[in-house]
């Protein structure tokens, strides 16, 4: 030590460097608790955004494949409207033949 400080000098010193490093302690367990708290609701949140885009997604599928499912119900609904009506032009075309009449007489009636 410095031979010329006195002992109320080095005890002044020395409580202020003792209080120094109590308050850097004390913020350093702050930090910490505050790092390791930012650090779980980090990782907490991920997984709970992942479980919230899991659940999205699924729900998504499910309407898109009901959807899809009620589409074709529809599309093979007017397949067949279709496919009767043709059927029907054809029948109406063959009894035209028979009778020796042409397709369009029945469009002047």
């Amino acid at each position: 030590m410095i031979p010329f400080l006195s002992p109320f000098i080095l005890r002044l010193i020395g409580g202020r460097v003792k209080w120094l490093a109590d308050l850097l302690a004390v913020l350093a367990i702050v930090a910490l608790v505050f790092g390791s708290w930012k650090l779980w609701l980090h990782f907490h949140d991920k997984g709970v955004i992942a479980a919230h885009e899991a659940e999205v997604t699924a729900e998504v599928e499910l309407v898109t494949e009901e959807a899809s499912e009620v589409a074709d119900a529809e599309e093979a609904a007017r397949r067949a409207e279709f496919e009767a009506e043709q059927a029907q032009s054809k029948k109406e075309i063959e009894d035209a033949k028979a009778n020796n009449r042409s397709p369009l007489d029945a469009l002047f009636r």
